[in-house]
C-alpha cells in the first residue's frame, strides 16, 4: 500500500518539506508530535532518520520534548528561550532572550 504524502499544518502554513518546517517552526509542532501527525508527515516523505530520532523522544516532559525536536529539524532554541515558549518560569532572566524559535544557521 503506497502511503499518500500530505502537507503539515503549521504556523498558518501547510508545510512540504523539512526547510519549511524549520521556517515554520511553533510550538504547534508539541500537538502534531502527540496526536501522530508529526510521524505520519515524516513517514509519507520517507524521512526515516528523522522518524526513527522523533520517536526516540516519547515519553518526555514539554521542555525536553520540545527542545529535543529542535535537535532533529535543526532549530536553534535555547533553554530560555524554550522555558519562555512554554511560559515556564525561567531561572534567569536576559534582556535579549530572542522570543522566536529560529532555523539553525
Amino acid at each position: 500500500m503506497k502511503m499518500i504524502k500530505f502537507d503539515l499544518p503549521i504556523d498558518g502554513v501547510k508545510v512540504k518539506n523539512i526547510e519549511e518546517l524549520r521556517e515554520h517552526f511553533t510550538i504547534e509542532i508539541l500537538d502534531h508530535f502527540r496526536s501522530g501527525l508529526l510521524g505520519k508527515w515524516l513517514a509519507s516523505r520517507r524521512l526515516q532518520d528523522e522518524l526513527a530520532a522523533v520517536q526516540a523522544l516519547d515519553k518526555l516532559d514539554d521542555h525536553a520534548l520540545l527542545k529535543g525536536l529542535c535537535g532533529v529539524f535543526g532549530v536553534e532554541a535555547d533553554d530560555l528561550v524554550i522555558a519562555e515558549i512554554l511560559k515556564e518560569p525561567a531561572t534567569a532572566s536576559s534582556g535579549n532572550l530572542l522570543m522566536k524559535i529560529k532555523p539553525a544557521s
